[in-house]
């Protein structure tokens, strides 16, 4: 695994000096009307100057940089357990207040309803179906991470290789027709809040309402879970929804075989994948727990 550090800052030539001392690319893009002049460039963890760089950075501009992670074909390949993310956010549910039971609501200073948790009670209906691509067959929803929709590529994959613990629900369109191409991809088991390890970057606050814990996470975040609670004969699970601020949503994970029949069909071209640690097997016998 290797970090990459993004930036994209405000022109300063003391910044070009840095980049061309240690040798790195950058982009420069030039002022406008309305904006003023940017520089675009990024390096890796791995680079033999990469604390020097951040540093030297960092004593320039008050901006952090955007840090993922990135991880070799090795390390995802031997991975049992993958969280995943769709990288594109383009579904619009049209029936929010009907197909989910909030709590904790609240009317922000602005006449806003605002709401920290919500579960999932009825069918989702969407503006439109998306457009169906040769690898994109997953999508999130268009305001967040919280629901993961796939075409029917997935599902017949899913049937045809009798996975299990996988749920997908029907989507209804306005016309009040389900949907042939879209579902709603789901588990049908839960990851319990005490199965997931703390202390690997996540910052842990309390709904102010009900004190429930929330994980705000970055996307450098890797997911830490108790495999000792996984029945190995399922494809899917779903955590709890405790992560995010504000509303919260749950992180999905698929087993190894799940996500290497998507290869095999060429369907993984649209999520990002991290590999799931397990935390049940530690040499002291421990789990770890918040």
């Amino acid at each position: 695994m290797r970090y990459k550090y993004y930036y994209y800052l405000i022109y300063n030539p003391k910044i070009i000096d840095v980049l061309e001392k240690y040798k790195i690319r950058y982009q420069v893009f030039e002022k406008t009307r309305i904006t003023p002049s940017f520089i675009r460039f990024s390096f890796f963890s791995t680079s033999i100057n990469a604390t020097e760089i951040a540093c030297e950075i960092a004593n320039i501009s008050r901006y952090n940089p955007i840090i993922t992670a990135e991880y070799t074909d090795s390390e995802v390949t031997n991975a049992e357990w993958l969280w995943i993310t769709p990288k594109r956010q383009s579904i619009d549910i049209s029936n929010v207040p009907e197909a989910y039971l909030a709590t904790c609501t609240y009317t922000d200073s602005f006449g806003m309803r605002r709401v920290s948790h919500q579960c999932q009670r009825d069918l989702f209906m969407i503006e439109k179906e998306p457009v169906i691509g040769k690898q994109i067959a997953f999508w999130a929803e268009s305001t967040g991470l919280a629901e993961i929709f796939v075409d029917s590529r997935v599902r017949d994959l899913i049937e045809e290789n009798s996975l299990s613990g996988i749920e997908l629900k029907k989507v209804l369109l306005k016309k009040g027709i389900y949907s042939s191409k879209v579902f709603q991809l789901t588990a049908q088991q839960v990851i319990d809040r005490q199965f997931i390890g703390t202390g690997y970057g996540e910052k842990i606050i309390s709904c102010e309402f009900c004190g429930r814990e929330q994980f705000v996470i970055e996307q450098a975040y890797q997911l830490h879970v108790d495999f000792s609670i996984i029945d190995k004969k399922s494809d899917m699970y779903v955590t709890d929804r405790i992560f995010g601020e504000g509303i919260s949503y749950p992180l999905y994970i698929i087993s190894k075989r799940f996500y290497q029949l998507l290869k095999g069909a060429n369907l993984a071209g649209g999520i990002t994948v991290s590999p799931v640690v397990d935390i049940g097997d530690r040499e002291d016998g421990s789990v770890v727990s918040g």
